[in-house]
């Protein structure tokens, strides 16, 4: 989702970031912000419950 440091390092080739199957960004990028949800979800019961 970020390649800039990792191609600054050497460890990605920036043809191989241009070339990567769109399809699979998009997966990428669904799969992230699920995680982002579940991660916020999970602080807000803690909070919750924590209140209780």
């Amino acid at each position: 989702m970020v390649p800039g440091p990792g191609i600054r390092r050497g460890e990605i080739d920036p043809d191989d970031i241009k070339n990567f199957p769109p399809h699979l960004k998009r997966l990428l990028k669904v799969k992230s912000a699920i995680l982002i949800v579940g991660v916020f979800w999970m602080a807000a019961i803690y909070v919750f419950l924590e209140i209780e």
